[in-house]
């Protein structure tokens, strides 16, 4: 239930924004941007990946000076942009962005009080009146059983979160700063906090938006993943090349007009992304063979995987599936036996030079930290395992390397078209699309892939499933750890399901739904969910 506070901010502007623009050279990211958050409400604010709203993100927090801007209002007062280092929760603007920027190995309390904490002549911090302090806004935000001395690594992804969130709010309460006696107390921006929890996790981080909206502040939140702007947002504003093109109550669209309208044109985001019959290319000896896998939580485990199948690997967070793509590859301690074509090895003391020796490629869930190289080009990043092709003499030649580099950004559709600029510059969804290339010019016959589409836009998404399917199409053998169901009901031909380290059950056909997955997921009896 809404505060006063709440439903009398529900009246005002938490947030305006008029004519907002950003340019970095030639290219305009974007464009006279129109922008109302209300106080008391929750505002997506969706669209593909470079659509732009990153770059807006980062212009409210000062980290980009605006090239124009006609007008910006937090609370009903001016504030001028850029602002400076350290003066956001005093124009009354909090973020938290993915990473969420805590300090792992300090406690929660100094997490939430950083740089704040209560001194005593001047330099001695009153501990047990600080851990009440810090007991209160805990509850205040769910997180009652927290202790607040513990250190923050020892927290769950949506506890984190949580502890984020209530750091940011916490900040603007504390702040002194014009307007802070109106209805609207200020802006919660949260840049895609959600793209890498689980869906329990999800749930109860989505309600700490709604209680901080409650209580009288704006939400502006930035997501990929729609069913959240559907159970979650009020309302719910749509950027498409750095453009405003939509901005209404969540009531007032559908999914799929949102989606038309996040990649302008008609999409049907649930199409098939093509068929094919297993095992046509290549017979139906088994390309990939894991036998009695002991990795982990992972217990016991043996699965066969046909030339050009996808197999997806899935269940609840802790299950275990998820390290199995790490333990295939030499990456994390394992034991067992594996098998690539006909080669046979034992995992124990195996590493990730053997796998791709054998024909296994990885690609990880953590793009720039573990799958690439950020700071390197795109061109760089493509070429990495096939560079040796391209030599002359013990040289590579700028322009057959710019070439190859280009061909594969053609083919795999990455923008901007550009080879000589960093990894890190592009978009989620364009860095995973390099990625795959990359692994695709290795000679690699089977690919363990974890949350191929892991915080990409729906536009994207529907080119990284196509272009799994078409390596599945080429006679590659895919195992697909992904805890996002309806992507493998899309895309696979068999999905394992796992329960406490162990399979559960297994779906083929017709038999993936998501309604399937995820009854087998939480222990229930498939046959009695209804497809």
């Amino acid at each position: 239930m809404k505060t006063v506070v709440g439903l009398l901010a529900v009246m005002a502007n938490a947030l305006l924004l008029e004519g907002l623009s950003k340019a970095f050279g030639g290219n305009r990211v974007l464009r006279a941007v129109d922008l109302r958050v209300k106080g008391g409400e929750i505002h997506a604010l969706v669209g593909e990946n470079g659509s732009g709203k990153s770059t807006l993100v980062k212009v409210l927090s000062g980290y980009h000076a605006p090239d124009r801007l006609a007008c910006a209002q937090v609370n009903g007062v001016d504030v001028r942009l850029p602002l400076p280092a350290g003066a956001a929760a005093r124009a009354g603007l909090a973020f938290v962005h993915q990473d969420l920027a805590l300090i792992e190995s300090a406690s929660v309390l100094e997490n939430l009080f950083l740089g704040s904490l209560e001194t005593k002549l001047g330099w001695r911090v009153p501990w047990r009146h600080e851990v009440l302090r810090a007991n209160n806004v805990l509850a205040r935000f769910g997180l009652g059983s927290v202790d607040p001395l513990q250190v923050m690594e020892r927290l769950d992804g949506a506890e984190r979160a949580m502890v984020a969130v209530a750091r940011a709010v916490t900040a603007l309460d504390r702040a002194e700063r014009p307007g802070s006696g109106q209805a609207s107390r200020g802006v919660l921006v949260v840049d895609e906090v959600t793209a890498y929890l689980p869906e329990d996790a999800v749930r109860r981080v989505l309600g700490t938006f709604r209680s901080t909206a409650d209580l009288g502040f704006g939400v502006l939140f930035v997501t990929h993943r729609l069913e959240e702007v559907f159970s979650t947002a009020d309302s719910v504003t749509v950027l498409r090349d750095g453009a405003v093109v939509h901005s209404s109550s969540v009531k007032a669209v559908t999914r799929q007009e949102l989606v038309s309208l996040m990649v302008g044109r008609d999409l049907d985001e649930e199409a098939e992304v093509g068929a094919r019959e297993v095992g046509a290319v290549g017979g139906e000896q088994a390309a990939l063979v894991i036998e009695n896998l002991e990795a982990g939580a992972v217990t016991d485990v043996s699965i066969r995987v046909l030339p050009g199948e996808v197999v997806g690997l899935t269940g609840l967070v802790g299950s275990g599936f998820e390290s199995i793509p790490y333990a295939l590859f030499g990456a994390a301690p394992a034991n067992g036996r594996i098998r690539i074509g006909r080669q046979r090895a034992s995992l124990r003391g195996w590493t990730p030079r053997r796998a791709m020796r054998a024909g296994l490629a990885l690609v990880p869930a953590g793009r720039l930290t573990r799958g690439a190289v950020g700071t390197a080009t795109v061109g760089e990043n493509m070429l990495l395992l096939s560079a040796r092709r391209l030599w002359r003499h013990g040289f590579i030649s700028p322009a057959a390397e710019r070439a190859a580099a280009e061909s594969l950004m053609r083919q795999f559709d990455i923008r901007p078209p550009l080879s000589d600029i960093e990894l890190g510059r592009l978009s989620g969804g364009n860095q995973q699309k390099a990625i795959l290339a990359k692994w695709l010019t290795s000679g690699a016959s089977a690919f363990l892939i974890h949350e191929p589409t892991q915080g990409v836009d729906v536009g994207a998404k529907g080119q990284i499933l196509g272009t799994i399917r078409g390596l599945g199409n080429a006679g590659k053998a895919l195992l697909v750890a992904s805890a996002d169901q309806v992507d493998l009901a899309r895309v696979c031909d068999r999905v394992v399901v796992f329960r406490e380290g162990r399979i559960h059950s297994e779906l083929s056909g017709s038999g993936i739904t998501e309604a399937r997955i995820s009854a087998a997921a939480h222990g229930i009896d498939a046959i009695k969910v209804k497809a």
